[in-house]
C-alpha cells in the first residue's frame, strides 16, 4: 500500500467517525509559540471542502511550513530569510470592528505575533520578505512584503468580484493600509530598529 492510499484511508476514516465525545477529543496539540489544540472535529471540518478552515488549522499549517523551513535551514546552514506571521497577527489588529466596539490594541501582544519563532535564533529584521495572512469572513489571502524589491505581492484564491472587475486592487486597499499601520507597531517593540519599521504603503 502506497503513502497516499494509506493517507487516503485515513482521511476517510477520519470523516466517518459520528460519535460526539470521540470529535471533542483533541488529537493534536502544538505548545510552541503558543498552544494550539486540535480536536478530531476541526479535523473533519478540515477536509471538507464545503466548510471553512479553522483558524487553529490554519495557524498550524503556517507552523509547519516554518518549522520545514527552519530545519532546511539548518541542514543547508543558510540564514532564515522568510518571515511567517499566522493569522493572529492579524486578528489581534481588530480589523474591520467598528471603532466604537474595538478593543484597546495591545502592543505588546500585537509584537508577540511578529516575533521570531522557536526552534532557531535568527533575527527578523535581517529577513528578504514577511508572509502575513489575511482572514476576511471564510476567505484567507496572503500578503507578501519583499524587501529586496520593495514590493507588496497579493495571494488571493478567491475569483475576482464583479464589482472589482475594473480595480482589482480596491479589494485589498484597506488591509494593505491597515498593514502599513499596525506592523511599525509591532515592529518598533520586537525588533526596534528594523527596515520592517518602514512604511510600505511607499512600495509598489
Amino acid at each position: 500500500m502506497t503513502l497516499h492510499e494509506l493517507t487516503a484511508g485515513l482521511c476517510s476514516f477520519i470523516k466517518s467517525i459520528d460519535y460526539t465525545e470521540i470529535l471533542e477529543k483533541v488529537w493534536i496539540r502544538s505548545s510552541k509559540p503558543y498552544p494550539i489544540s486540535l480536536s478530531l472535529r476541526k479535523l473533519q471540518g478540515l477536509l471538507k471542502d464545503d466548510l471553512p478552515m479553522d483558524r487553529d488549522c490554519f495557524n498550524l499549517i503556517v507552523r509547519k511550513i516554518m518549522l520545514d523551513d527552519i530545519q532546511t535551514s539548518q541542514k543547508t546552514k543558510q540564514l532564515i530569510a522568510k518571515h511567517y506571521l499566522d493569522i493572529k497577527f492579524w486578528m489581534t489588529t481588530d480589523f474591520g470592528r467598528h471603532p466604537d466596539f474595538r478593543k484597546k490594541l495591545d502592543v505588546e501582544q500585537l509584537a508577540n505575533s511578529v516575533r521570531s519563532w522557536p526552534g532557531i535564533k535568527y533575527n527578523v529584521s535581517t529577513c528578504k520578505s514577511i508572509h502575513i495572512p489575511v482572514q476576511c469572513i471564510d476567505e484567507f489571502i496572503l500578503f507578501t512584503l519583499d524587501q529586496d524589491t520593495r514590493t507588496v505581492y497579493i495571494l488571493d484564491p478567491t475569483p475576482i468580484n464583479p464589482m472589482y472587475r475594473y480595480n482589482p486592487l480596491a479589494k485589498y486597499v484597506k488591509k494593505i493600509i491597515w498593514i502599513s499601520e499596525h506592523l511599525p507597531k509591532a515592529m518598533s517593540k520586537a525588533c526596534p530598529g528594523s527596515r520592517w519599521n518602514e512604511d510600505i504603503l511607499l512600495w509598489h
